[in-house]
């Protein structure tokens, strides 16, 4: 199990300005609605006999940041609102025969998750004051390229609903994150050793294609809002390892 917290009072003599002290939030002041967010993770593994790996994961999120809507005329945002419930059950298979080095030195993966958040009374989640529920699928094949020593290609393909939240969207490309798309993300990568794994190279491309609204904040935003049609990342990196 993991726990944490966030948005903790205890926090509230920490971080200066030129008035002083600048709490993160401040428990005794109403405008701001807020509360501690406590988060429970139960990951696990069901089975793994070294080729086939079938894993889970639960988690749950207390005070999800939402919306107070108990006076319409003066909404507060990232308020304390709710609770979020996450799953998903993920498979991964490596090495995908033993006929040839192809075959043997193959991934593959598959991965479905849902989110279900449950605003309380006078409070909305997501653009709703009911409880909504998302999902996504994300699958992925990673083999050897063949022309280089250890160089690997990797296609990866992740879809979200409109109400699709992950535990986290911190972006694993300048343009978001992939994992975190309403819509549909598609990935290219080639991981190249060049000298063993201390001097390694990558061209990566992903292309998000938003069917909704991009999902960068907690819970405030309507998904319906739609900001962004697509952006794309192209990456090529260099790196050291010692």
């Amino acid at each position: 199990m993991v726990y944490g917290r966030a948005h903790d009072p205890v926090s509230v003599s920490m971080g200066t300005t030129q008035k002083g002290s600048t709490p993160y939030i401040d428990p005794e002041n109403p405008a701001t609605d807020d509360a501690a967010v406590d988060f429970f993770i139960f990951p696990m593994s069901i089975y793994n006999d070294g080729s086939n790996n079938v894993m889970a994961q639960y988690g749950m999120i207390i005070n999800s940041k939402g919306v107070n809507i108990k006076d319409p005329a003066k909404p507060i945002k990232k308020a304390g609102a709710g609770t979020t419930h996450m799953a998903a059950l993920s498979y991964q298979l490596d090495g995908l025969g033993e006929d040839s080095d192809f075959l043997d030195g193959s991934t593959i993966f598959a991965s479905a998750a849902m989110t279900m958040t449950d605003p309380d009374d006078g409070y909305k989640m997501l653009g709703s004051t009911d409880s909504e529920t998302g999902y996504s699928f994300w699958a992925g094949f990673i083999f050897p390229d063949m022309f280089t020593d250890g160089g690997r290609i990797g296609l990866e393909y992740n879809w979200g609903s409109e109400y699709w939240t992950p535990m986290t969207w911190a972006e694993d490309t300048i343009i978001g994150s992939k994992i975190a798309t309403r819509g549909s993300a598609y990935e290219a990568y080639w991981n190249i050793p060049i000298v063993g794994k201390n001097l390694t190279a990558q061209l990566r491309y992903t292309y998000l294609d938003y069917d909704y609204r991009a999902n960068t904040t907690c819970y405030w935003d309507d998904p319906e809002d739609k900001n962004l049609d697509y952006s794309q990342d192209f990456r090529a990196y260099l790196r050291y390892r010692y």
